[in-house]
């Protein structure tokens, strides 16, 4: 079966649960890590993106 979402929310929060019915994780370290990714993603694209829209806009 193929799954489709329209948020990344959506497919978090699947994955999440798909790992507390398997009996991977607890509730607690699903929302820890989800919250874990989202800071380590934020301070991604703050400290490693810097400088992409020059490179990506055309020069006048």
């Amino acid at each position: 079966m193929t799954r489709k979402w329209t948020r990344v929310q959506d497919y978090s929060d699947e994955v999440a649960n798909a790992r507390i019915y398997a009996g991977f994780h607890y509730r607690f370290s699903t929302e820890v890590g989800k919250q874990m990714g989202r800071k380590i993603g934020e301070l991604t694209v703050a400290t490693q993106l810097r400088g992409v829209e020059a490179r990506a806009s055309p020069k006048p």
